[in-house]
């Protein structure tokens, strides 16, 4: 290549082959902030709910399904009550 024009294309399209190769452009999702009733305490109540769950589904005891029921039960009051107070807080 003897063209300056020529030369300044081909590395500019060798630039670009190799950053495409090495560094794709990745579209990312953006996604809504999470609930603000949703504390530390409901997040580690629900844990144990999942446990309780998986417990459940290992053993399928009666004893097993009552446990989660109940702590399926305190995570969606909790939550309800969490949800009722920040309402009222922000009114």
């Amino acid at each position: 290549m003897t063209n300056v024009d020529s030369m300044i294309e081909y590395f500019n399209k060798m630039i670009t082959h190799i950053f495409d190769l090495h560094a794709p452009i990745k579209t990312s999702r953006i996604t809504k902030s999470p609930a603000p009733w949703i504390t530390e305490n409901i997040k580690f109540m629900i844990r144990l709910r999942k446990k309780a769950l998986s417990r459940y589904k290992r053993s399928r005891s009666e004893a097993s399904l009552s446990e989660y029921r109940q702590l399926r039960n305190l995570v969606t009051m909790t939550i309800r009550n969490e949800k009722k107070s920040i309402s009222q807080s922000s009114v």
